[in-house]
C-alpha cells in the first residue's frame, strides 16, 4: 500500500494489478479500497502462516531433530532420516585432531595454519566440494581461520548434543534476523555420537 500510494506515484512509476483491473494511470474507480483491503488481507494471511510455521519448527528443535541448511563440519545428514546427524568418516578425524591440539594448549591460529599447511579444505570448501554448497568459495572463506577453529571447539554438537535457535527471525513478530543469548538456546541433549568425549568438550571450555 505504501508504494503505490507513495513510492511509486513519486517515481513515475505505472502500476497494473491484471486480476484486480487496477491501473494507475487510469481514473479512479473504487478499486483501490479493494486493493487496500487485499493488502490487509495478505498481510495478516503471510503473518498467520509465519506463526504456525514458526510453531512447527519450534517442535521439530525441542525434539533435537536437525535444521540446518548444512551439517556441522564432521558430520552428514542420515540417509534414513534428513534431519539425524551421522559421522562423516572423511571430516570426523580433522575435527578429532583440532580438539586434540586444542587440549594441547595449541592456540586457535596456529591450529588454522597447521590445517592450511596441510593442504585440508575449510568448512565452506569441503561442502562445495561434497555438493552441497552451488557457489565455490573464495578468499578467506576458502582456507582455516582462527574464528573456525573457535566455532569447533567451543560447539555442543561434536560432544553429541543438538544445539539450535542461536538467531531469530519472525515476521509475525516483526522480528528481523538476530542473535540469540546462549541462555536461550535450544539444547537437546544426546541426540548423535559423539566426535569427543564430554569430559574433553568440558576441559576445553574450561581452558577458554
Amino acid at each position: 500500500g505504501y508504494y503505490l500510494e507513495k513510492i511509486f506515484p513519486y517515481l513515475g512509476i505505472r502500476f497494473v494489478a491484471i486480476n484486480d483491473q487496477y491501473d494507475t494511470e487510469k481514473e479512479k474507480e473504487g478499486n483501490e479500497l479493494v486493493i487496500s483491503l487485499k493488502n490487509v488481507m495478505n498481510d495478516l494471511y503471510a503473518k498467520d502462516i509465519s506463526q504456525k510455521i514458526h510453531s512447527a519448527l519450534s517442535i521439530k528443535r525441542k525434539n533435537g531433530e536437525f535444521l540446518g541448511v548444512f551439517p556441522p563440519y564432521g558430520y552428514l545428514r542420515s540417509p534414513e532420516d534428513k534431519h539425524k546427524l551421522v559421522i562423516d568418516p572423511d571430516a570426523a578425524p580433522v575435527v578429532r585432531e583440532i580438539f586434540q591440539w586444542r587440549l594441547l594448549g595449541d592456540g586457535i591460529s596456529q591450529i588454522a595454519g597447521r590445517l592450511n599447511d596441510r593442504g585440508l579444505a575449510s568448512p565452506s570448501l569441503y561442502h562445495y566440494q561434497k555438493g552441497h554448497k552451488k557457489k565455490k568459495p573464495e578468499g578467506t572463506a576458502a582456507i582455516w581461520q582462527a574464528q573456525i577453529i573457535k566455532c569447533i571447539t567451543t560447539n555442543p554438537v561434536y560432544a553429541g548434543h543438538m544445539v539450535q535457535g542461536k538467531t531469530k527471525k519472525s515476521l509475525y513478530e516483526g522480528i528481523p534476523r538476530t542473535k540469540v543469548s546462549s541462555e536461550d538456546w535450544i539444547v537437546v541433549k544426546n541426540t548423535h555420537e559423539a566426535l569427543v568425549s564430554q569430559e574433553v568438550f568440558d576441559r576445553i571450555q574450561r581452558l577458554l
